[in-house]
């Protein structure tokens, strides 16, 4: 009898212990669990001691009694915990419901952005078209040059409806479903969030084209809000022995009512960027624009163009190109459709005078593999180790030709690479016979691994040789890339 009413009060110790514990941290494992149980077990025991009195054997039997204790209470708790997500999971066999992590929501928005910008063009075509339809001549060599530029422009929105088709198309293709063969798993990763205090439900892992893993489910706060959200990535991390990392803009705590939580596969590189740039002398602003942004693919952009001119037309022209092609990326555009997309856009236009460059690179943060596309632009420069590799070949600017071929080349990255880009301001006036030969000498000689420090250095001393003048736009784009 003495043994029943002893283990009842430990019950009620351990009990009262997680119910504080949980009050004061907001969770309580199962390892914290035991080590409650073990201490009122412990205190149960001597304080029986106390009146029966207490031998070396009797601490010895205490401290093992503990001991077993613990180790009852986690088994217990574990067991429990596996159990029911396990019998959740049987239950749901059937039921598993599709891809629904956040990636389509933000494509459908930035789809609907890039529709956009192309309406615009296409209505700046149609005002001419009208124009040209409304003259007296328009049976003459001009009509005829409107039939040819009517059907050209056919074409254009041809091509343009194709590849949102495709897209659209892309949109129905989900990423593959593993939680049938990693059942186990998901009720680890289960498991390991109620360990922090935290409730996983509907829980997902899906492999994506490039073959990596994505984690979706909604959570929630089992005790209420203020837990870390990166003891959730803690917890799916240990269940599934890798790195994780949250979608950009996710939330920093975990709140108390259900939120979708996707985490990505941890990427191996990471970019830092460094830029420096000044405009014509004279101009009130440059007609350089760039626009860096990553994905929670994995995929860092880079886009920097170059409007032709300078001052307000310029800018506006290449601020154009590098928006709409951002668009277009983050829509779910392939990087040579949306690129093709983008310049019949320009041709489009109809403005003998509206072309732009494009330099364009994509760093896959997995692998490390960059991948260029130049419209006219400048030599780009590879750094590694004091060597240099040019990067360079000849094309019309956006929006000259409809039909022109998009030249494209992948280099693979290592930590510690610079990859430098720049406008043609800053070759052109360099004032020497050979200026991609001297500014390979001049990357040669900064010795920094800050890209920002990098970018303002290579751009004085440039200037040096400009007399300090800049006589067209200049922009000096630094991406240094780090393995994690």
């Amino acid at each position: 009898m003495e043994f029943i009413v002893k283990y009842l009060f430990i019950i009620i110790l351990t009990h009262l212990g997680v119910k504080f514990y949980k009050w004061a941290n907001r969770k309580c494992s199962g390892i914290n669990a035991g080590i409650i149980a073990a201490v009122a077990t412990l205190a149960m025991d001597f304080s029986g001691g106390l009146i029966t009195g207490i031998g070396g054997r009797d601490v010895v039997a205490f401290v093992s009694e503990a001991l077993i204790v613990f180790g009852v209470v986690v088994g217990v708790h574990v067991l429990r915990e596996l159990l029911l997500y396990t019998s959740e999971l049987v239950r749901s066999r059937g039921r598993i419901s599709p891809c629904t992590y956040k990636n389509l929501p933000q494509r459908e928005e930035a789809f609907v952005v890039a529709v956009d910008g192309l309406a615009d063009v296409f209505c700046s075509a149609s005002e001419g078209a009208v124009l040209s339809a409304a003259n007296p001549d328009a049976s003459g060599p001009v009509g005829l040059a409107w039939q040819r530029k009517l059907q050209e422009n056919r074409a254009i929105v041809s091509s343009q409806l194709n590849a949102m088709a495709e897209l659209m198309k892309s949109w129905l293709t989900q990423d593959e479903c593993l939680d049938k063969r990693n059942r186990i798993k998901l009720a680890r990763i289960a498991f390991e969030a109620r360990e922090q205090g935290i409730e996983a439900k509907d829980i997902h892992i899906y492999k994506t084209e490039n073959g990596h893993l994505v984690v979706n489910a909604r959570v929630y706060g089992r005790w209420g809000g203020g837990i870390p959200m990166k003891r959730y990535v803690s917890a799916v991390e240990k269940a599934l022995e890798m790195k994780f990392r949250l979608y950009k803009d996710a939330r920093s705590i975990v709140p108390m009512e259900e939120t979708e939580v996707t985490l990505y596969e941890q990427n191996k590189f990471y970019v830092l960027p460094g830029i420096a740039a000044k405009k014509m002398s004279g101009s009130p602003v440059s007609g350089d624009n760039y626009l860096m942004f990553e994905r929670d693919c994995g995929k860092y952009h880079l886009c920097l163009s170059d409007g032709m001119g300078s001052g307000a037309v310029a800018a506006k022209e290449s601020e154009l190109v590098v928006e709409l092609l951002e668009k277009f990326i983050e829509a779910g555009f392939k990087r040579e459709t949306a690129v093709k997309m983008l310049n019949s856009a320009m041709v489009l236009s109809g403005e003998a005078e509206r072309f732009s460059t494009l330099d364009y690179c994509e760093i896959d943060l997995y692998t490390g593999v960059v991948s260029m596309i130049k419209i006219g632009a400048s030599a780009s420069f590879l750094v590694r180790d004091g060597d240099v590799t040019v990067i360079n070949w000849g094309s019309l600017p956006a929006g000259v030709d409809v039909d022109q071929k998009f030249e494209s080349t992948d280099i693979t990255l290592a930590s510690g690479d610079f990859l430098v880009m720049v406008t043609d301001g800053v070759l052109e006036y360099l004032q020497v016979k050979e200026p991609i030969k001297k500014f390979t000498e001049i990357l040669q000689t900064v010795d920094t691994e800050n890209a920002g420090a990098y970018a303002s250095d290579i751009l004085d001393k440039v200037l040096v040789y400009n007399g300090g003048c800049a006589r067209d736009d200049m922009t000096v784009i630094v991406l240094g890339i780090w393995e994690k």
